[in-house]
């Protein structure tokens, strides 16, 4: 679709096509990115490849958050289009994916099927016609017949959430999705009519099945406007694809405006800075240290998300020190410091004494510790309940702009439940990468328990989520992308950080947890049967 937009719409536009060879002949709009090097991806249809606008979304994504953006919207492309290796292998190696709610006419039902293209064109199968699903959908409802138009349109939308929760669970990186249009999600359905029902894009998708796909990522972004609608465009007597001829003019009435681009880009700025490294953009001024100054951050997080093993990574650089939870009342009582690599520090009476007398003053003397030992990077670990706790050490922490703030958390919190469980039915919280796992126990977990701990964690992770929103310096991790990618997510703190890239880091600890809980909870399937609004934990 690349090349027939571009034939269609030059002079007047240029989209800079470009070919991305491994995932074949396919043109997408430029300017192209050299995927050798860090970028993020949007993926969508025609609105995200910005037919009818200079600066669409991603372009705009890329000038403001300083890392170039890879295009890879195909007009008229459903989710079945995107799960393909080559375009999940791409995907999975960015930073992050913006992912636009896509078309409902994409999915297949029991009478037609698109499942070659995974977009707009398909057969009908009871005469193997090929056709657009609108046509389909117009003979469909000229038969008049309400029951057959109801099933239908229930199972394109239940296909449709299955094949996008297909995609996004093969997604590995943070996952923001994108409401796109000109229209709310919140419509009825008016079976009188075929186009009450399709609406406009994305078509046949409504509040409910925009909610189910929400779920699956890991932050979203709603956005329903018309401004610069319609769109002058440029001279022709005749109507072409996609845009109508009036009074000599070609105006463009179903492709988002370049104003609905701009104004929709800042929404869409602002969860995409929690997952990369912060730059400089118009609206806010850089933050950087001083120069000679060591990069000073925080590891926030729940239990059981996987801080042993990104902390482990840091402290493996040689221009980093990092110290674990320094506000853990263990340490403080036998007047230690959670120091793994420095047997000293650890022991220092003095710091150990600032800590109890004056914590923030001992946070900022602890930091002071990198530039005496001219160390490139220095930080520790801060439980939730800690930072609770110590409420003037996160203010001052939250008020002090050079701080980068690392937000580590966990999607799957029956998982992360199980894990906590688990560490203390046998009293080991960490292996070694080299120890040797023993056989873990089963256990039986209650599922008011659950439900307490996992609207505890939503709660803590949203309240600290609200306190981070805007801060420069600040980067969200989730636990599954730090396990799956570990190199990766390593490779990108260290460029957050200012350390020195090029080799591998170590990996110092291994997770105990395994692949499958459902030989490990005894009560597994019954837990599975008993949650609905958390059911997708169960999902891997």
């Amino acid at each position: 679709m690349g090349h027939y937009y571009q034939n269609l719409d030059q002079p007047n536009f240029d989209y800079e096509l470009a070919e991305y060879p491994e995932i074949g002949p396919k043109q997408f709009r430029g300017p192209a990115v050299d995927i050798s090097r860090p970028y993020a991806v949007c993926i969508g249809a025609a609105q995200t490849y910005g037919r009818f606008a200079a600066r669409p979304y991603p372009n705009i994504l890329s000038e403001e958050l300083g890392l170039p953006v890879l295009n890879l919207g195909v007009g008229g492309a459903g989710p079945e289009h995107f799960d393909d290796p080559a375009y999940v292998s791409i995907i999975n190696r960015s930073e992050f994916v913006v992912i636009q709610v896509l078309a409902g006419r994409s999915a297949s039902n029991s009478l037609f099927s698109n499942r070659e293209d995974g977009g707009v064109l398909g057969k009908r199968l009871s005469d193997n016609k090929t056709m657009r699903f609108e046509h389909f959908f117009e003979d469909l409802f000229a038969g008049g017949d309400i029951e057959t138009i109801e099933k239908v349109v229930q199972e394109t939308r239940e296909n449709y959430t299955i094949t996008f929760a297909n995609l996004l669970a093969k997604i590995q990186v943070p996952k923001i999705l994108f409401w796109f249009s000109d229209r709310s999600p919140d419509y009825e359905d008016n079976f009188n009519d075929p186009y009450a029902v399709l609406n406009r894009y994305p078509q046949l998708v409504n509040r409910r099945v925009f909610e189910d796909i929400k779920v699956h990522c890991d932050d979203f972004v709603e956005y329903a406007n018309d401004i610069g609608m319609p769109q002058k465009l440029f001279p022709g007597d005749k109507d072409i694809d996609g845009a109508q001829s009036r009074g000599g003019y070609l105006y463009n009435t179903y492709y988002p405006s370049p104003e609905m681009h701009l104004d929709s880009a800042p929404a869409v700025i602002s969860a995409c800075r929690k997952y990369t490294m912060p730059v400089a953009d118009s609206a806010r001024p850089k933050v950087e240290a001083a120069a000679g100054e060591p990069s000073k951050f925080v590891l926030l997080c729940p239990e059981r998300s996987g801080s042993n093993l990104l902390l482990g990574l840091l402290d493996s650089h040689e221009d980093c020190l990092t110290a674990g939870e320094l506000f853990n009342d263990y340490y403080i009582e036998a007047q230690q410091l959670p120091i793994e690599n420095d047997d000293i520090l650890a022991n220092d009476q003095r710091l150990s004494d600032l800590r109890s007398q004056d914590p923030v003053a001992f946070v900022n003397s602890y930091f002071d510790v990198a530039k005496a030992k001219k160390l490139r990077a220095i930080g520790f670990k801060m439980m939730y309940s800690q930072a609770d706790k110590y409420s003037s050490v996160t203010e001052a922490l939250l008020q002090n702009p050079s701080i980068t703030i690392i937000h580590l958390v966990r999607r799957n919190l029956l998982r992360r439940f199980a894990s906590e469980l688990r560490a203390r039915i046998t009293d080991k919280w960490a292996y070694g990468a080299k120890e040797v796992i023993p056989e873990q126990p089963t256990y039986t977990i209650e599922p008011d328990h659950c439900v307490w701990d996992f609207l505890n964690k939503e709660g803590m992770q949203s309240k600290y989520d609200g306190m981070l929103d805007g801060r420069d310096r600040y980067l969200k991790i989730y636990y599954e992308n730090l396990a799956d990618q570990t190199q990766v997510v390593g490779s990108r703190l260290c460029r957050l950080l200012g350390l020195s890239a090029g080799h591998e880091l170590e990996v110092r600890y291994r997770k105990s947890s395994p692949k499958d809980l459902d030989g490990e909870v005894e009560n597994y399937r019954e837990l599975r049967t008993f949650f609905k609004r958390w059911s997708h934990f169960f999902d891997g």
